[in-house]
């Protein structure tokens, strides 16, 4: 470039900081139209790849981190590109490249007027923003309302606008009926474009409220939910006696193939917790947030569960991979405490002074659950029989 900036290219030259400063101004003018076509192209053609590296530019190395476990094969395709550093510490190798998508974000957020968020009275096709239920990384949720009034829904809006996660809850809930499980409604888009999944509405608190000393269940009630979480899970994960029966037809309808594809296959949550389940009122615990689900038996690919709450991984995504997240789960709501604050052995301590001795039978049983191999169904079945007494 210094060469090709001189008249007579066949001189020794001096280098200094002016000559720098001026070609590397020209090699920005030559750069920055290859720069637009190449982000032309990742919007249109790999938007995984843009939102990724739109994350890097304005410093979001956490949640790129999040995302690149999730996407693997697009953190890698931008590293062969060149684009990113292979390294602990990742970041965009092309300093215009990084600034240009610091000025298309500045650009989305004046357009936007700051903000992209949804208010009290926006619109989502014929649902009404009513109010904020949460925002976290991945997605902002609203209380909704339907345009007549008669139905309340919660709109789950995905932040990266990327379709893959939507895609997975809405083909698992898609799938399943069950009271322990989300109910899909529709899937729609935002006024800014985002995915939109619309959902059944679930009032009540998460059971991570529970999870407190004062809070904390009686045994009948710990008893009550647990059972009815199991439940949901046995409808979730595979059921091989259900997929023999159906296979027993002649025929098979569409509805039935799907049963049958659901029976035989089945999924897994990956990311069971307190957080994740919702206790109704009417209903009892309610499993939410399928959006990194994938069925039963898929191979190994990223690690994206909550640490602590998931097992030392196998090859493929098995069932006590839910059990063992459970075990987790219903181990803290029974001690009245979180596993930030205490191991799994000294809340096993705190279960022994609160419940009788069954409770903490069957919360070992479903913790041991990576090397039994057990599933939901046969944890259902020694929870009827070691009942705990009055219960």
């Amino acid at each position: 470039m210094v060469h090709q900036s001189r008249s007579t290219r066949d001189e020794p030259i001096t280098v200094d900081r002016a000559l720098l400063e001026r070609s590397e101004a020209d090699l920005s003018k030559r750069v920055s139209p290859v720069v637009d076509q190449m982000i032309a192209a990742l919007v249109d053609q790999h938007e995984t790849e843009y939102e990724l590296l739109s994350m890097l530019a304005e410093g979001k190395i956490y949640q790129f981190r999040e995302y690149g476990e999730m996407y693997p094969n697009e953190v890698q395709r931008l590293i062969s590109y060149g684009l990113i550093q292979d390294s602990p510490h990742p970041g965009i190798r092309m300093r215009q490249l990084h600034s240009k998508l610091l000025r298309i974000d500045a650009q989305k957020d004046f357009q936007a007027n700051g903000s992209s968020t949804l208010s009290p009275g926006d619109k989502i096709e014929e649902w009404e923003v009513v109010d904020v239920i949460a925002s976290g990384g991945y997605a902002d949720v609203y209380r909704v309302i339907s345009a007549d009034g008669s139905e309340k829904a919660a709109a789950k809006i995905i932040r990266s606008g990327n379709l893959d996660s939507l895609q997975r809850e809405v083909e698992v809930l898609g799938e399943i009926s069950h009271k322990g499980i989300v109910r899909i409604i529709d899937t729609l888009r935002s006024e800014f474009g985002r995915p939109c999944l619309i959902m059944e509405l679930i009032d009540g608190e998460t059971l991570s409220k529970y999870c407190t000393p004062t809070k904390a269940p009686v045994t009948s009630v710990w008893y009550g939910w647990t059972l009815n979480l199991l439940n949901a899970l046995e409808k979730l994960h595979p059921q091989e006696r259900r997929a023999r029966e159906l296979e027993k037809s002649e025929t098979m309808s569409a509805t039935t193939y799907a049963e049958w594809t659901q029976a035989k296959h089945g999924y897994v949550h990956r990311d069971i917790k307190p957080e994740n389940i919702i206790v109704s009122e009417k209903r009892g615990p309610v499993l939410i947030d399928f959006n990194i689900s994938v069925r039963a038996g898929a191979p190994v690919q990223t690690v994206s569960s909550t640490n602590g709450y998931a097992p030392p991984l196998s090859v493929s995504w098995g069932t006590t991979t839910d059990i063992y997240a459970l075990g987790v789960t219903l181990l803290e709501l029974a001690a009245g405490n979180r596993l930030v604050n205490s191991s799994i052995d000294e809340l096993k301590e705190q279960v022994e002074f609160r419940h009788p001795i069954q409770v903490g039978e069957i919360l070992s049983l479903m913790l041991d659950s990576p090397n039994s191999g057990i599933t939901a169904s046969e944890v259902r079945k020694f929870l009827v029989k070691n009942r705990p007494s009055g219960i």
